[in-house]
């Protein structure tokens, strides 16, 4: 039989102790008892607040990250920003008129400049009073997506999908898929001629 380590006498000590009545021993080691029942308590209350805490930090972090990917889903940044030599880039005017039914703000004289980096910047009328900044296109051969509106007037829709077609009177926008009517609105049914 292995030899006993020195827990294992302690214990035995003390219990023979307690066989034999020893009070002094027996306060002892039912204070002892005490004790570690208590630590135990607090161990394991301890333990299930670290349990709970850690379990709600995972559901956060679950809960985040689905609303990141989901919201990529459904708004996915452009892939590529047009290239330098693209034949859509450039400087175009066309003046607005004849919007749909709410929309009268977008009535007047507009300018899109489209980079070769993929911003598209933008020049409203003065009566407009919606976001004229921060936007952004790509192209993919004849097609074009424009997130053109996204913080109001289009806001919690996708970017809009055009085909474009330029000749020697300017660029042609159409839609080819597109929720958003102020940026349909705008970008269709006119030419858009080069230049300031």
């Amino acid at each position: 039989m292995a030899e006993r380590s020195p827990l294992d006498r302690e214990i035995a000590q003390r219990l023979a102790g307690l066989e034999r009545g020893d009070e002094d021993q027996r306060t002892d080691v039912l204070g002892r008892l005490v004790d570690a029942t208590g630590r135990g308590r607090q161990a394991r209350v301890r333990r299930r607040r670290t349990i709970r805490g850690v379990t709600t930090l995972a559901i956060m972090a679950v809960a985040l990250a689905a609303t990141v990917t989901f919201g990529h889903l459904r708004n996915p940044t452009p892939a590529q920003p047009a290239g330098s030599q693209d034949p859509i880039l450039g400087t175009y005017s066309a003046n607005v008129d004849g919007t749909p039914a709410g929309l009268s703000t977008l009535s007047g004289q507009w300018r899109l400049e489209l980079r070769s980096d993929g911003t598209l910047d933008v020049v409203a009328p003065k009566g407009f009073r919606g976001i004229s900044t921060g936007f952004h296109f790509s192209t993919d051969g004849h097609q074009v997506r424009v997130d053109l509106f996204i913080q109001d007037l289009c806001t919690g829709l996708p970017p809009g999908t055009y085909t474009w077609a330029r000749d020697t009177d300017g660029l042609h926008l159409r839609v080819t898929d597109d929720q958003c009517v102020a940026r349909a609105s705008l970008l269709t049914g006119r030419t858009w001629t080069p230049g300031l």
